[in-house]
Order: C-alpha cells, then sequence, then structure tokens
C-alpha cells in the first residue's frame, strides 16, 4: 500500500512472483502475475523499457506453456 498498485516496484514484485510459480509449474498463477505486472510497466515505463519488453516476453513464454 505504501508504494501503491502502479508503482514500478509492485510490477517487479509481480513479476518475481510469475516467475517463482513458473519454476514450481503452476503456469496460471505464474500467467495472473505476469499480466500485472505487463498491465502496471505499460502504464509506467516507455515502450521500449527493458523491464517492459522482458515482462511481455515471458508473458507470452508462460502463455505457450498454458497451451501446451
Amino acid at each position: 500500500k505504501l508504494l501503491g498498485v502502479e508503482h514500478p516496484s509492485t510490477a517487479a514484485s509481480y513479476n518475481n512472483l510469475a516467475i517463482l510459480y513458473y519454476h514450481t509449474k503452476d503456469f496460471e498463477r505464474s500467467y495472473a502475475h505476469m499480466k500485472k505486472a505487463v498491465h502496471i510497466r505499460e502504464k509506467v515505463l516507455p515502450e521500449n523499457h527493458p523491464h517492459l519488453i522482458s515482462s511481455r516476453d515471458a508473458l507470452k513464454t508462460i502463455e505457450s506453456m498454458l497451451k501446451r
């Protein structure tokens, strides 16, 4: 609550949780958290920011695991 729901650090936390869930093969939770990270990062970072690009790439990877 201190930083807010659209703070870059909040996005980083969602991103890190998504990675954790990915490595435990909980792809549904991973996807939900990465989607939140991407949503926040799209609002607060420029299109060419490496964190946004990385999160979008990770989201695509997680989506591909869900389609298996």
